[in-house]
């Protein structure tokens, strides 16, 4: 066992069906604590309740079985080269308890498998769009993951907060979705079903509304994407509205006047 002084924050938390956590720990490294050792077979998630640890010191992944006041052990580590040495961002378990975490550097979403296997097991690494920087669940099909696409921010950049992977023809950034079905026999990884051009710059997050639709805020451009969230039309994942939120008359009385978007088609 080794010991290590360390100055520890939390960040997110989040539980999935099974007692799956997520945890991001500024500043920690891996390789510490006392490791359990695997059976030769069972579920790791459906052993004990799981935390997955960002240690964002050396873009690692630490899963912990949470067995009460003692016997919490660490299960395993998925090293940086998994993910591309990208830093590891926000994360989310699906209803199917899949763990999806964002790779902003690498422009795609990592997939981790807790159930199979006797360790958690990292999936696949899928494509995203330019920068995906939040992540979120549908509240109406918990097997649907929504990613938001912040976009082009490389120094001295002339294109900046824009998907250049899909949208750079019409700018801006974008949102992907993927879906995933249940874990075990018949069931199948996740899969990107698409990825959706916004039209507007700036810091993406979303909300989501009991009647399927899904509102997408980027920050730059003072605008709300409004996509079809509903599996069953022909328009899901399509924009079908914009709401822009910046007003050229109002904005030029501020000391620093706002430039606002053109309303191009949708």
């Amino acid at each position: 066992m080794e010991t290590r002084k360390r100055n520890i924050f939390i960040s997110s938390a989040r539980t999935g069906a099974l007692g799956l956590a997520l945890v991001s720990l500024a500043a920690c490294n891996s390789g510490e604590t006392t490791t359990a050792t695997p059976t030769s077979g069972g579920s790791a998630g459906n052993t004990s309740a799981l935390v997955f640890v960002n240690n964002t010191g050396d873009k690692t992944l630490t899963s912990v079985a949470l067995k009460g006041d003692s016997g919490n052990s660490v299960v395993n580590t998925i090293e940086a080269a998994e993910f591309e040495n990208a830093a590891l961002g926000d994360m989310q378990v699906s209803k199917e308890d899949w763990v999806f975490v964002n790779l902003a550097a690498a422009n795609k979403v990592a997939t981790i498998d807790p159930l199979t296997a006797a360790t958690p097991v990292h999936e696949a690494n899928l494509g995203t769009g330019t920068r995906p920087v939040h992540l979120y669940r549908d509240r109406n099909d918990g097997e649907v993951i929504w990613i938001m696409n912040d976009g082009d921010n490389a120094a001295g950049t002339t294109t900046p907060g824009d998907d250049l992977i899909n949208c750079a023809a019409s700018g801006g950034g974008s949102v992907t979705v993927a879906h995933n079905s249940h874990l075990g026999p018949g069931g199948s990884p996740p899969t990107v079903l698409g990825t959706t051009c916004v039209l507007a710059d700036g810091h993406k997050v979303a909300a989501f509304a009991e009647n399927k639709r899904v509102f997408v805020s980027s920050e730059t451009a003072g605008e709300i994407a409004v996509l079809d969230g509903d599996e069953t039309s022909t328009n899901y994942r399509k924009m079908i509205a914009r709401i822009d939120l910046c007003k050229t008359s109002k904005e030029s009385t501020l000391p620093t006047p706002a430039t606002c978007n053109p309303e191009d088609a949708t």
